[in-house]
């Protein structure tokens, strides 16, 4: 009974805590492990488990690898149904999904939807083909279109340096060919239907202009003083495209090839510079240099540095 007793003292005495001291749940395993992981997982297997989209380390970045269908310059009949394929590879952190699209950010769209959800998933270092269901214009002329993917945040990324370039589709359409039984024209009116002749090119190329870089239109070269014709000017976020000396530039515009000729002979043209959010990736902005020579060139990307390509035409 002493002993007994001397158990119970023990007991009593705190060296083992009463039910009342104990917290009133324990965490179950889901609620454990239910705080947000920032960096990658590692599954039971040992294998990596690439970042979540929504993850706030996600980096969204995608390289072009090549042209699947519809490489550039290819040649149409107006309204021809064709299928455009870019073969991309996914470079960042993120995994796209089916909540990521395919958005159209300018230029000629060409009858295809202005997005666009992936059918795949992509993990990271994934390649994927992503194609879209377009119809050729229905007038002769060269026709491109800008497009990049987008996030489900609504966030737009495409590919080269950060993820900032768009990628494209830049197809060529051809007059229709004449029927067998189309009628001669008339002798007397052979002269008003002789086609117009083509302008002579002198310089044609492409350039991205970083803010405060200006560009020589007449030898298609960076010219820091005398000859430079057009220069983008300001800070990354807030640049605009001048006129340089003597030369001059229009208002953007939408124009076909066909029509660039003659709209940029007669356009009236001023030294009054161009914001970058008027500049939309496949529209034109006519140019006179200061040797007196017109041209225009087509907006590619209009961000931390103007990337386009142009045409001189010689006198």
């Amino acid at each position: 009974m002493l002993l007994a007793a001397a158990l119970a003292a023990c007991v009593n005495g705190g060296s083992v805590p009463a039910p009342a001291d104990l917290p009133a749940s324990l965490p179950s395993e889901a609620q454990a492990t239910a705080s947000p992981v920032s960096g990658p997982l590692i599954s039971s297997t040992g294998m990596q488990i690439p970042a979540e989209p929504g993850d706030s380390e996600c980096l969204l970045r995608a390289t072009f690898l090549q042209d699947v269908a519809i490489p550039d310059n290819t040649s149409l009949q107006p309204e021809t149904p064709f299928t455009k394929s870019w073969r991309l590879r996914n470079d960042g952190s993120c995994v796209w999904d089916g909540a990521y699209a395919l958005t159209f950010l300018g230029g000629a769209r060409m009858g295809a939807p202005r997005t666009t959800p992936l059918t795949h998933t992509v993990l990271p270092g994934g390649t994927v083909d992503l194609s879209l269901e377009m119809i050729a214009p229905d007038q002769p002329g060269a026709y491109q279109g800008f497009w990049k993917l987008q996030d489900p945040q609504g966030r737009l990324f495409g590919v080269g340096d950060g993820g900032r370039l768009s990628f494209w589709v830049k197809v060529a359409v051809l007059p229709e060919p004449m029927g067998v039984e189309t009628l001669s024209p008339n002798p007397d009116q052979t002269a008003d239907l002789a086609p117009t002749p083509l302008q002579e090119v002198l310089v044609s190329g492409s350039a991205a202009l970083p803010p405060g870089v200006a560009f020589d239109l007449d030898l298609g070269q960076v010219q820091d003083d005398a000859g430079a014709d057009i220069v983008w000017q300001g800070s990354a976020r807030q640049a605009d495209l001048s006129g340089f000396g003597s030369a001059r530039i229009g208002r953007p515009r939408l124009l076909a090839d066909s029509e660039a000729a003659p709209q940029c002979r007669d356009e009236p043209h001023s030294a009054e510079p161009v914001a970058a959010p008027e500049l939309h990736p496949g529209w034109r902005v006519c140019y006179w240099t200061d040797q007196g020579r017109s041209g225009y060139l087509v907006v590619v990307e209009a961000g931390e540095a103007l990337r386009f390509e142009y045409t001189t035409w010689a006198e």
